[in-house]
């Protein structure tokens, strides 16, 4: 499960804002992809998590954007992680961002979870196609998957960690 904080400032609209939660979720699901669970699109509940974050006064640094995703560490995405990298970072440049810089940080994880079959507030809170993904992958839940589907969360505003142990 890929973790994805977005650190923006205050130059972003809600708009842009949206636009690029509706994004990042297939580009960062085909950029982490690996051959044992390959990238089927569109995300399932659970799968990415996303945390927005707006620059505070204290905050030190000249992007615009900062893009952070945390994920497990297998051998395939060791040996491109810079293509893979550049994939999200392309993936993202139809938006006006400003400058923007993605950062994906590997490293070793377990993952968990426990999907509520009764909770659909997220599908309720997106726009679009983005809602349609999830609502269409929670009425696909009760049948078997042969392959790892990718999801998300958004949240705005929510303090995070950046610890590479709190990940898979």
């Amino acid at each position: 499960m890929p973790l994805i904080d977005v650190t923006y400032d205050g130059t972003l609209g809600e708009e842009v804002l949206h636009r690029l939660a509706e994004i990042l979720p297939d580009a960062v699901a085909e950029a982490v992809d690996r051959l044992e669970e390959p990238w089927i699109g569109p995300p399932g509940p659970g799968d990415i998590a996303i945390r927005f974050r707006k620059k505070s006064q204290l905050d030190v640094g000249d992007l615009d954007v900062a893009i952070e995703v945390r994920t497990k560490q297998f051998e395939h995405r060791v040996q491109d992680k810079q293509r893979r990298v550049n994939l999200i970072r392309d993936r993202l440049a139809s938006l006006p961002l400003g400058q923007v810089g993605v950062w994906l940080i590997l490293c070793e994880g377990a993952w968990s979870q426990r999907l509520d079959p009764t909770r659909r507030g997220l599908a309720d809170a997106l726009p679009g196609s983005a809602a349609a993904a999830i609502i269409d992958a929670d009425s696909r839940r009760s049948q078997p998957a042969p392959r790892l589907q990718f999801g998300f969360q958004v949240t705005f505003g929510r303090p995070h960690s950046t610890a590479c142990d709190r990940l898979s």
